[in-house]
């Protein structure tokens, strides 16, 4: 099974720690007109400026995984 440690969207925007959950790029929470990218739909009716993301931990298996580029 492919892992976040090794898929190129995994961390992006934050820094790797060990043993701490990080950001999925692949997984776009407010970019619906991007082709190539899986969507979670969230929405809120308040206008407290609230977002939501997606945080996984590295073994964490998915089957959109793209390995990094070296």
């Amino acid at each position: 099974m492919n892992t976040c440690n090794t898929c190129k969207y995994w961390g992006d925007g934050f820094p790797i720690q060990k043993d701490k959950p990080n950001t999925c790029g692949m997984i776009c929470l407010d970019m619906p007109n991007s082709k190539d990218r899986a969507f979670i739909d969230a929405d809120a009716s308040d206008d407290s400026g609230l977002y939501a993301k997606l945080m996984t931990v590295a073994s964490f298996g998915c089957l959109l995984h793209e390995p990094k580029l070296k």
